[in-house]
């Protein structure tokens, strides 16, 4: 993904922890912060003057007290009528209600099963970046399906997710 910049600010490392690293960002927003910690790699030693250049989006961390207990919810979810293929969705509803509305379609012959289930406050946008996040494994873009192991996504929203809760 290219990524998009503006004029750059430099921020301190404690002030960049407020906010979402270019590298942890799937929306390509513009990068408007830097940060510069000593070099970590040893063709450019630290101790020569070379600097680590981080960049970070404007783009606040959502955190709460609730930490990852929100009222929304993204979901994996399998179906044996659908082998190798994980639906991966948002609700604000409860659960078990979102699977029975998914589940009664008269194009579906199974019931879908719950894999995972993240609670945050965030959902809409944490699905959002996620499908961007995992477009390569996605079986229709107009559909959210994806060919991927079930440990594979599970890591994504973790990965994701710790900026939406």
């Amino acid at each position: 993904m290219e990524k998009r910049f503006k004029s750059l600010k430099q921020i301190t490392i404690d002030e960049s922890n407020g906010f979402i690293s270019a590298k942890e960002d799937f929306r390509n927003n513009f990068i408007t912060f830097y940060t510069l910690s000593p070099s970590t790699d040893k063709e450019y030693p630290s101790n020569e003057g070379w600097e680590d250049i981080n960049y970070f989006t404007k783009r606040p961390k959502h955190s709460s007290p609730q930490g990852g207990k929100g009222t929304q919810s993204v979901y994996i979810l399998s179906n044996k009528s659908m082998p190798g293929l994980l639906k991966i969705g948002y609700t604000g509803k409860d659960i078990n209600i979102r699977i029975n509305d998914l589940s009664k379609a008269t194009g579906v012959p199974t019931k879908f099963k719950l894999e995972y289930l993240y609670k945050c406050n965030n959902g809409v946008n944490l699905e959002t970046e996620l499908h961007i996040y995992l477009k390569e494994y996605r079986a229709n873009n107009y559909r959210e399906f994806f060919e991927i192991e079930l440990k594979s996504a599970i890591e994504a929203i973790n990965k994701i997710g710790k900026n939406h809760i």
